[in-house]
């Protein structure tokens, strides 16, 4: 299956699952125009729109979608929190553990613990590949076993109470009511077949009470897979200072070919990136959102990938020429 992270995180989330044939889009929670963006102008090739529960950054463009045409499927608890029950294009017919297909992806829908009217979670089975894709977000825990899965998408919000010593104790109570820890992840992932799984995605990271390289790390450890960092908001390139006019050469034309545009964070030292390509087109293109800092003296600039004006530095606008 192809996986594309269009957002991730308590601002949004939205994410594009395809096999060739049936391309599904999990959640809507930016907006229309960002889902149009951020997808490349795809979502005419999206069959239908799975949404898992009804908070704004799960189904905030909810009613954009279903204008486009493009079919909604959601518990009836969220279709009537979300003002859509009965209408067309919404399929809310949906239980926990009862099975429907969309074109060639099977969806076994399975019930979430979060403070939302009727939460679900997805079990998604290509005819076409045969692959399992697993998406888990939004709960306070996970509890399911599930046949072998090829791919899993999962909440990794929080490290735990430890991670809440200052927050106030109703929020930090209400984020452990509500958001998967990282030892409740690997507890999950622990329980699993995981000999098929080629990717572990970790999701709706917490900025606040995530550390989202220990979470890779630990869950690496734990599972002898790979994982990854779902936070694109931005992407982001970190280029020497003194191979500025080369890598600004570079950076322009990974811009111009792709349409993306960029702005400056910081021209100093120590820069604060989020994560670097892997040095190929197709890395530009897939690179993943992390608060990571680095404090190499040869830091210098940072860019992010944003959609309009290009920023030469905080409060400054113009095109990269200038």
């Amino acid at each position: 299956m192809e996986i594309k992270t269009l957002a991730s995180g308590s601002t949004g989330n939205a994410y594009l699952v395809g096999d060739g044939t049936t391309t599904l889009l999990l959640e809507c929670g930016i907006s229309m125009r960002e889902l149009m963006r951020r997808s490349r102008f795809t979502l005419s090739r999206v069959d239908a729109c799975l949404i898992t529960h009804e908070h704004g950054d799960h189904a905030r463009a909810v009613h954009d979608v279903m204008a486009r045409g493009i079919p909604v499927y959601c518990s009836e608890g969220t279709a009537a929190k979300l003002g859509i029950s009965g209408a067309a294009g919404c399929n809310s017919k949906i239980w926990h553990i009862h099975r429907f297909d969309i074109g060639t992806i099977a969806v076994l829908p399975f019930s979430m613990y979060h403070d939302a009217a009727e939460p679900l979670g997805w079990l998604l089975e290509s005819v076409h590949t045969g692959e399992r894709l697993v998406f888990l977000t939004d709960t306070s825990r996970a509890e399911y076993v599930f046949p072998p899965l090829d791919h899993i998408l999962i909440e990794c919000n929080h490290m735990g109470a430890e991670s809440m010593e200052d927050t106030n104790a109703y929020q930090a109570q209400r984020v452990i009511d509500n958001h998967l820890s990282l030892q409740e992840c690997i507890a999950f992932l622990t329980h699993q077949d995981l000999r098929r799984v080629q990717d572990i995605r970790l999701l709706h990271i917490s900025r606040r009470h995530g550390d989202p390289d220990a979470m890779r790390r630990a869950v690496a450890a734990a599972t002898g897979k790979r994982s990854s960092l779902q936070r694109r908001n931005y992407n982001m390139a970190y280029i020497e200072h003194d191979q500025l006019d080369a890598q600004l050469k570079k950076l322009e034309n990974v811009c111009a070919e792709n349409g993306f545009t960029y702005k400056f964070l910081r021209d100093k030292y120590p820069v604060r990136i989020i994560i670097t390509p892997d040095g190929t087109m197709d890395g530009q293109m897939s690179m993943l959102d992390n608060p990571v800092g680095y404090n190499t003296k040869g830091s210098a600039l940072a860019f992010v990938f944003v959609d309009g004006d290009v920023y030469l530095n905080p409060g400054k606008r113009g095109p990269v020429s200038e």
